[in-house]
């Protein structure tokens, strides 16, 4: 088989997101003033520019790191390979292909208590969808790419994805200039309200919209219910 296009698990870019808040807090109540961290015998000063440094490396480490994975799916201009069952489906036993957000709620110690899982939905004939979670929405460009007759909701996705890096860039840009010391109430709210939609509205419209138009069949997970979504679950 030709080579395909390689699809690794996004749920490092979640982990690096949180990173990267946590630092510029840190980073926040520093301010110009430096910090000195004791270790038995040893002593680290960190300041801003450090802590500007050590963002960098870990963000590019973790990118770097994040290919050494196993990857999850192929696409190929014949299908999609899936590495987990070992199972390869062509492009005419695919009547759709989606990309939605599956909200995954954990109510034990283990794991995230509440994440927007990015996931890609495969829609066979005569048998059940396939959810694969934590792929990139870069996967349904190249599947219609290779396939341009394939119903895709990639309009959708799209601007929700860009809702989403719009949003988190904006928050990122306001706490690196430190702009939320002084940031009004209102404006403040408002934030509370866009991140209310990026986590609980544009999840349930997108999954609406997609059980109308390809049979109910995606669910979210809830604190009373786990994902009872009638797929197949990688």
């Amino acid at each position: 088989m030709e080579n395909g296009v390689k699809f690794h698990s996004i749920f490092y870019r979640f982990i690096l997101f949180i990173f990267v808040v946590f630092l510029t807090v840190i980073s926040m109540i520093l301010d110009a003033k430096k910090a000195q961290i004791r270790f038995f015998n040893l002593s680290l000063i960190i300041g801003q520019g450090e802590l500007k440094i050590v963002t960098v490396a870990v963000l590019l480490l973790t990118f770097l790191l994040s290919f050494l994975f196993k990857w999850k799916c192929s696409i190929y201009k014949k299908g999609i390979y899936l590495r987990k069952i070992d199972l390869f489906v062509a492009w005419d036993e695919i009547r759709g292909l989606s990309h939605v957000w599956i909200n995954e709620y954990h109510r034990g110690p283990h794991g995230f208590l509440f994440y927007n899982r990015k996931t890609l939905v495969i829609y066979r004939e005569n048998y059940q969808p396939i959810c694969l979670y934590n792929i990139s929405l870069l996967a349904l460009y190249v599947a219609k790419y290779y396939h341009p007759k394939l119903k895709t909701n990639i309009v959708l996705a799209t601007l929700a994805s860009l809702f989403n890096m719009a949003l988190n860039a904006w928050f990122l840009y306001e706490m690196l200039s430190k702009n939320l010391v002084n940031i009004k109430a209102e404006v403040f709210m408002f934030w509370l309200l866009l991140y209310a939609v990026k986590v609980f509205a544009l999840p349930g419209i997108i999954l609406g919209y997609e059980n109308h138009h390809n049979g109910v069949s995606l669910a979210h997970s809830t604190a009373y219910k786990k994902n009872a979504s009638k797929a197949v679950h990688l």
